[in-house]
């Protein structure tokens, strides 16, 4: 499966759950505006982070994958 079949939904739903944060008020409760806010942005942007980060280790050694993400590229 393409990273992109699950990044693109994931920004889709932590933009959404970002809006929908926009409509909160001061007395807004709480579990019924801020938290299924912050688990559509929770949720959505666990679907983006995993997927981003594969194409950047494919050829890393599992004890260097930590870090690999932050080491400049050989050559550029």
């Amino acid at each position: 499966m393409p990273s992109r079949n699950l990044i693109a939904p994931g920004l889709v739903l932590a933009a959404g759950g970002t809006a929908w944060l926009t409509r909160m008020t001061v007395d807004s409760p709480w579990a019924a505006m801020v938290l299924p806010a912050v688990l559509l942005i929770g949720f959505g942007t666990g679907l983006v982070f995993m997927p981003a980060m594969s194409p950047a280790t494919p050829r890393v050694a599992p004890t260097e994958a930590g870090a690999a993400p932050a080491r400049p590229r050989a050559g550029g």
